[in-house]
């Protein structure tokens, strides 16, 4: 089973675009707290959500400073680059947004 919850506020964006087939797409950045700091001080991690169809128009509509809960799965996103180096890169893929205020 892939399934993530995660709880945090918005950092950046989200920011709309339509892809192929007029489907929509947005992509944002959040910032979820952690229970400690990090050694550089840092106690939160930033994380892509990216927000498909209903959800894409409903994400736009998001406050920054609102926490916000997304229930959604983890999608790889693993490519090789020109020299040969595999480069893996990993998205939350929002399937519900619940504003907590």
């Amino acid at each position: 089973m892939n399934s993530i919850v995660i709880i945090g506020k918005l950092k950046e964006g989200p920011t709309l675009k339509e892809i192929a087939g007029g489907l929509k797409l947005a992509q944002g950045i959040f910032e979820v707290p952690r229970s400690y700091s990090n050694g550089e001080g840092k106690d939160f991690d930033l994380f892509q959500i990216s927000f498909w169809k209903g959800l894409a128009e409903e994400a736009l509509k998001l406050p920054e400073d609102v926490y916000i809960a997304i229930k959604g799965r983890l999608q790889a996103n693993n490519f090789t680059k020109d020299d040969g180096t595999t480069i893996y890169r990993n998205e939350i893929v929002a399937e519900k947004i619940c504003r907590l205020d």
